[in-house]
């Protein structure tokens, strides 16, 4: 992971920040706002019962009465989980959203008819609002057009991402430099 460019370029950078930061005026500032509000919250009966050895709120009746009705709810949270799930098995809702993502193939489909869809909403849409050059149109043209390429490509996706130019560019961006 280190052999890449990019990441080799990040991890220089946030040395050269963290170096800075060391010797900077802003860290010298920062430790003293800290010493100072140390030395107010000296001897505080506040800071006792939140941050002390033996911490007072999580002995309190208050505390313990509030991770019952925390143990509560979450009790009946699993066991409405546990109802739903098995009323569930057989529902057509289940039936037709297994079917939709029953593995990658199906989903992909899913996926572009949804937004082949929405892009035709969008355009109808603005259509009959009268806006015939929208920002809106265009937008709903370019998801129709990724949906229509995707619904006719089927399994060849691979084969274009190949031989995709901004892909392989993306891609070699973060690719291992070997050579070093």
């Amino acid at each position: 992971m280190h052999g890449s460019i990019v990441v080799s370029m990040l991890i220089k950078i946030s040395h050269k920040l963290k170096r800075a930061y060391e010797y900077s005026l802003l860290k010298k500032i920062l430790i003293k706002i800290i010493e100072a509000f140390k030395y107010l919250g000296k001897g505080s009966f506040f800071l006792k019962v939140f941050v002390g050895d033996n911490n007072v709120f999580e002995e309190s009746l208050f505390y313990k009465i509030y991770c019952k009705v925390l143990d509560f709810v979450y009790e009946m949270v699993e066991k409405f989980r546990i109802i739903v799930n098995k009323g569930k098995k057989g529902s057509v809702i289940d039936e037709m959203v297994s079917k939709l993502f029953k593995d990658k193939k199906e989903a992909r489909n899913t996926f572009y008819l949804f937004f082949l869809f929405f892009g035709l909403t969008i355009l109808t849409l603005n259509l009959f609002k009268g806006e015939i050059l929208a920002r809106n149109i265009i937008i709903s043209f370019f998801i129709i057009i990724v949906s229509l390429a995707g619904i006719f490509m089927k399994n060849n996706y691979k084969e274009v991402f190949a031989g995709s130019l901004l892909f392989n560019f993306v891609k070699n961006i973060f690719l291992i430099d070997e050579g070093r």
